[in-house]
């Protein structure tokens, strides 16, 4: 539930409005991506950084690096993708890798991370022309694994299943054509 800080320094959360104190307000940015880690860690993604915090909201690290969307692997590493980027960061801030993807555009479909560490993306025109609309399969150490294109000029809604398979959809701007492809784990479609 979402809860809302008046200044009080009272946290009220519904439906059945328990109060909780409120121990630290740091300000952060916008645009914010919020992961839970390991040993009560909070992972922040903003316009503007990355960010690692307690749970009592000490900051524990800071990176500058804008526009992020941020998913935590099961090896504890934490992967973030910019317009046209991907990085990946250990648990102490410290960079690991980073990839150019051209046409990454992770504001129209959040990345997804699946139990093997690989990353989906989606691709799209909208800073490239020359990109065709799809995904993008990055494995765990910063390489492209695949790249599958789409019959639109965006894509959204990106969903990987445990058995490998990858489900996004393709669409073209201001139309109703939205296809959803089904692909398999090396990047070839099984239906549409």
């Amino acid at each position: 539930e979402n809860g809302d800080a008046s200044g009080s320094g009272q946290l009220v959360f519904s439906p059945d409005d328990r109060m909780y104190e409120v121990r630290s307000v740091t300000p952060i940015g916008y645009d914010l991506d919020v992961r839970l880690g390991g040993d009560g860690m909070i992972f922040i993604g903003t316009d503007r950084s990355i960010m690692a915090m307690r749970s009592d909201g000490t900051e524990l690290w800071s990176v500058n690096i804008s526009n992020n969307w941020i998913g935590l692997v099961n090896d504890g590493t934490l992967r973030a993708c910019t317009s046209g980027q991907v990085s990946s960061f250990d648990p102490n801030g410290i960079m690991l890798w980073k990839t150019s993807i051209p046409g990454l555009n992770p504001y129209m479909a959040d990345p997804v991370i699946s139990d093997t560490g690989r990353l989906f993306a989606g691709v799209d025109d909208r800073n490239d022309p020359t990109i065709k609309a799809g995904i993008v399969a990055i494995e765990p150490n910063g390489t492209i694994a695949w790249q599958f294109e789409g019959d639109g000029n965006i894509s959204t809604d990106v969903a990987a299943s445990s058995d490998g398979r990858v489900y996004f959809i393709s669409s073209m701007y201001d139309d109703d054509h939205n296809t959803l492809f089904a692909v398999d784990n090396n990047g070839s479609q099984i239906w549409k």
